[in-house]
Parts: structure tokens; C-alpha cells; sequence
């Protein structure tokens, strides 16, 4: 473009030739330039597009990352949320076993105090009952020595009706079998 305006400046002779050429030369200049400027529209609108796909391509690409972070912040929330039911549901759970086991405490706590009053009781009974066997067993030997000396008395006292009657073979621990005395049997 530069040349042509150039070459139309460097002829001087011929003034009809060079307005005409110089005339022709500005349409030229002003085709020439309304190409540069019709191209210049094409590549603005041939980036412009580029931009559009690659913000549309990002615009894309985000709104799936978007998309993608949102789903799993939703998943996230939703195990948070069962997580913190779960949550409540055992601290519920906990104080109710807690309540139990207090109630527990207290009722092991008040079965101790029952459980040594109770040792307190056998131990005591026990005591008595021993006392108890002492004294039974002191009145059946007293039973026995009383029944042994009532025994020799009526002996005696028969002998002594009865002189010459014979008494040796008598005995307390002895009865009489057909007419016979003999040594009693304990497991009759």
C-alpha cells in the first residue's frame, strides 16, 4: 500500500495520469484499508469467539467442578447430618444408661448395707443357736444322768423289797425280749 502511493508520488509529468492514478490510488487505499479493517473485524470476532469457546470451555469446566464440589458437599452434609443423629441418638442412649447405672449403684449400695445387716443377723442367730446346742446338750446329759440314777434307785429299791432277787444282769441300756433281758438294739 505504501509502495503504490509511492510510485504514484514519483511521477511529476503527467498531473492527469497522477490525479487519476492518485484518485484510483485512494480508492485503492480506501479498499485496501476497508479489507485491513474488515479483517481486523474477523480476527476481533475470530478471538472473540476463541475467548467465547474458552470461557464457555472454563465456564464448562467450572461449573462442572462447581457441580462436582456441590455434590459432594451435599454428600458430606448428609453423613454429617446422619452422623450427628446417630450422635444424638447414642448421648440419649448414654444417659439413659447412665440413669440406670446410677439407679444400679444405688440399689448395690443399699443391698450392701441389707447383706451386712443380714451377716450381723446369722452371725448373731448363729451364736444363739450354739448357746442353744450347749444347753440341749447339757440337759440330755443331765436327762440321761438323772434317768441312770432313777434307774439304780428302782433297782436298789426292788432288791430291797425283794431281797435275794438277782439285779446284776440289769442294765438302763437293756429290755426285755420273751421274758428274757437283753441289750436293747438301736436300729429297731
Amino acid at each position: 500500500m505504501v509502495k503504490e502511493i509511492i510510485d504514484l508520488g514519483g511521477d511529476d509529468d503527467d498531473d492527469a495520469r497522477c490525479t487519476s492514478q492518485g484518485l484510483h490510488g485512494d480508492k485503492a487505499i480506501s479498499q485496501i484499508i476497508a479489507e485491513n479493517e474488515h479483517l481486523k473485524r474477523v480476527e476481533v470476532i475470530k478471538r472473540k469467539c476463541a475467548s467465547d469457546i474458552q470461557t464457555s470451555t472454563s465456564t464448562s469446566i467450572l461449573e462442572e467442578v462447581q457441580e462436582d464440589m456441590k455434590s459432594r458437599c451435599c454428600e458430606q452434609a448428609d453423613k454429617l447430618e446422619r452422623s450427628e443423629e446417630e450422635m444424638i441418638a447414642k448421648t440419649k442412649a448414654m444417659g439413659l444408661l447412665q440413669a440406670d447405672h446410677d439407679k444400679l449403684q444405688v440399689e448395690v449400695s443399699r443391698l450392701r448395707v441389707e447383706k451386712e445387716a443380714l451377716e450381723k443377723q446369722v452371725a448373731s442367730r448363729d451364736a444363739v443357736v450354739e448357746e442353744l446346742e450347749k444347753d440341749k446338750k447339757a440337759l440330755i446329759d443331765d436327762m440321761a444322768g438323772t434317768f441312770e440314777e432313777g434307774f439304780h434307785e428302782a433297782l436298789a429299791q426292788a432288791a430291797c423289797v425283794n431281797p435275794g432277787i438277782d439285779v446284776s444282769s440289769c442294765d438302763s441300756t437293756h429290755h426285755i425280749v420273751d421274758g428274757k433281758v437283753v441289750p436293747l438294739d438301736l436300729d429297731d
